[in-house]
């Protein structure tokens, strides 16, 4: 397999002096509860302290990862940050894109600023993920998926494990065309395909939408007492791509169905294709912030050391609906579908 590097033109500096301006700026505001971090205004409120106390940085840096990001790999890594000043400084730099959004609050994990280490990794639904993981899309659990994936490596694995991986959208899609042809192409484009969805109270409006679609289908079926229910949505929009196939498997379950043999082999080859394919690679070291857009590529991470219990890896992740390209609504996936077609 070929691995490609980030271009050196996707990497943005930023004057630590700056940085700790915008710190300061933020420092007073960190609240008592984390949980304010999730009220829109109050992530408004910390981004406008931060740009206030250096606008032309605060403002170049944000215009320089838009337009990054607009170019292959959609990912950027911004460096010379410091982030001291913790997570209201993380959430304030968020905000300058969009609307930062979480599941529940069940720290350190469930959180806006979510923890992602190899505690959380043995503490949560997964358990351990000692080997690569699949590439993935974030966020298919949602109704609207955030537009992008934001990371502060606060600590690399010791090891070098933990490498970012990336595909592009683009890339993915040449590679279905050469290898299963075009109708196949078209195929993950126009079939919708059954995604279970959460409410997880992130103030995305869908939750009408669910009772749309609870009104429309086998009552009882769609919506389970966990408040989950089901989009029908392609893989394929666009220049956008949304990839999860525990998510759609999790979908045909909550609607009691079994997908169809010519489903199941189309997801196969999917796969096949997309484990066969070169990828980006990105070695985040302590203080990297990566952005990158959640809905142009399928991310993964390379395995972590061997002493995988004793790897300090820690990322801080944040999802952001970006107003401009990816507002709730606003990217090539439809929102729900509140019947199959």
């Amino acid at each position: 397999m070929t691995l490609t590097t980030l271009p050196d033109d996707a990497r943005v500096r930023v004057d630590a002096g700056a940085s700790r301006v915008w710190g300061e700026a933020v420092r007073p505001l960190t609240p008592d509860d984390p949980r304010a971090y999730y009220d829109w205004g109050f992530q408004s409120r910390l981004r406008d302290a931060a740009r206030a106390a250096a606008p032309r940085v605060f403002d170049a840096t944000i215009a320089a990862v838009r337009a990054r990001l607009e170019s292959a790999p959609h990912l950027v890594v911004v460096e010379g940050i410091d982030w001291s000043a913790g997570d209201a400084l993380i959430v304030a730099v968020n905000a300058g894109f969009g609307r930062i959004t979480a599941g529940g609050y069940q720290p350190p994990r469930g959180q806006i600023v979510s923890r992602l280490g190899v505690q959380t990794e043995l503490a949560g639904p997964k358990g351990p993920m000692r080997g690569a993981e699949r590439m993935h899309s974030d966020n298919g659990y949602r109704a609207t998926p955030a537009r992008l994936l934001t990371m502060v490596c606060h600590a690399p694995d010791p090891g070098g494990g933990g490498v970012t991986r990336i595909i592009t959208a683009r890339e993915l899609r040449g590679a279905i065309a050469a290898q299963l042809g075009t109708d196949v192409e078209r195929w993950f484009e126009e079939t919708p395909l059954p995604w279970r969805v959460t409410d997880p109270h992130d103030g995305v409006r869908y939750t009408d939408g669910l009772a749309e679609i609870q009104g429309k289908l086998t009552a009882g079926r769609v919506l389970d007492t966990r408040g989950q229910g089901v989009a029908w949505r392609p893989i394929l929009a666009g220049s956008d791509l949304l990839w999860s196939r525990r998510i759609i498997e999790d979908g045909f379950r909550l609607l009691g169905r079994t997908p169809s043999r010519e489903v199941v082999a189309r997801l196969d080859a999917f796969q096949g294709v997309l484990d066969g394919m070169a990828e980006w690679r990105v070695a985040l070291r302590a203080g990297d912030y990566m952005v990158a857009d959640n809905l142009r590529t399928v991310h993964s991470r390379t395995p972590l050391t061997e002493r995988y219990a004793a790897s300090t890896r820690l990322m801080l992740r944040c999802w952001v609906h970006d107003p401009v390209v990816g507002a709730p609504g606003g990217h090539g996936f439809p929102a729900l579908r509140p019947k199959r077609p």
